[in-house]
């Protein structure tokens, strides 16, 4: 008898707590209005082995794997009320910040901070045979007419519009400038840099990188230095010469983790933990992030990335 009072109590308890806030609240529950886990992600490709390495964490509920550009085309009109359909997003600063340029057929799904968990200085891997500037990695030798062609990530992944921000950058000899005020040459090179990439720009920066450990089309690949310091130290790397080095003016690609609709600032302070403990960590070093939780750097704002992506697709 003491033991059913006690429980009674309890209950009673409870009861009175979740009056108080409101309405009650499903430990563990999956339903969109519950401010617990599990929570639903979206993560990004180019981030690879980290998002298999999310599923099945604790507080996650299911990882939805895709490109930036098709992650933009789910989010940007979805309603921000109780059904969204995820909770939290995995991706390269500032696509989250970007989304608010997309547009729509509504108001984007509302955002939180974006929490920065890894990152990587922006780099070139290099086949010294092919190409003259692996002692000038800049855009301005990258892009001069006479150089092979250097590979470049789709426009449709996160990583491929940040480069080619990085390159305008490069060109226009500043971070602060708009697309509609670009010089023509920057256009002009930009265009080129696009064009000469042809059927190879459906592909990720670490796919395009993994072609230059064979004879190919290109003569180097700009990406995250992690990985391209792998790849240079692979058996194949080394007998063909392949050299990494950090491309000027220097940049830093952040990986970060945003919350997404209303229960994404819950899903943030869960998961932060998660994605930079060792499972998803060890994951995110092994793909070539392997700096320290960072924002991305040296690009500039989020609103003319997109705005240059768009005009140049």
């Amino acid at each position: 008898m003491a033991a059913l009072a006690l429980v009674a109590g309890a209950f009673a308890l409870r009861t009175a707590l979740a009056d108080d806030d409101g309405g009650s609240v499903r430990a563990g529950g999956d339903g969109p209005g519950s401010g617990d886990g599990p929570f639903r992600i979206l993560c990004d490709d180019d981030l690879g082995a980290a998002c298999e390495a999310l599923a099945g964490q604790p507080g996650v509920a299911s990882v939805v794997v895709v490109r930036a550009g098709d992650a933009v085309e789910r989010l940007s009109g979805e309603a921000s009320g109780d059904d969204a359909a995820y909770d939290a997003w995995l991706t390269l600063d500032p696509w989250p910040a970007m989304l608010a340029s997309a547009g729509g057929d509504g108001p984007p799904l509302a955002v939180t901070e974006a929490v920065p968990v890894a990152s990587s200085p922006l780099a070139l891997l290099i086949d010294p045979e092919a190409s003259g500037c692996e002692d000038d990695a800049t855009w301005a030798c990258l892009t001069e007419p006479a150089r092979n062609p250097v590979g470049v990530a789709s426009l449709a992944t996160a990583t491929g519009p940040l480069v080619l921000a990085h390159a305008a950058v490069g060109l226009e000899g500043d971070t602060d400038f708009g697309v509609n005020q670009m010089e023509d040459t920057t256009r002009a090179d930009l265009a080129d840099l696009l064009r000469v990439v042809g059927s190879e720009r459906s592909r990720t920066a670490a796919e395009q990188a993994e072609g230059l450990l064979q004879p190919g089309r290109f003569s180097a690949v700009a990406g995250p230095e992690g990985g391209a310091r792998d790849l240079a130290a692979r058996p194949q790397g080394r007998r063909r010469g392949l050299v990494v080095a950090v491309l000027a003016p220097e940049a830093t690609l952040g990986v970060v983790l945003a919350g997404l609709g209303p229960r994404g600032s819950a899903a943030v302070a869960t998961l932060r933990a998660v994605v930079t403990g060792q499972t998803v960590g060890r994951a995110l070093a092994e793909g070539g992030w392997t700096g320290p939780a960072s924002r991305t750097r040296g690009l500039p704002d989020p609103d003319v990335i997109y705005r240059l992506q768009e005009d140049l697709a």
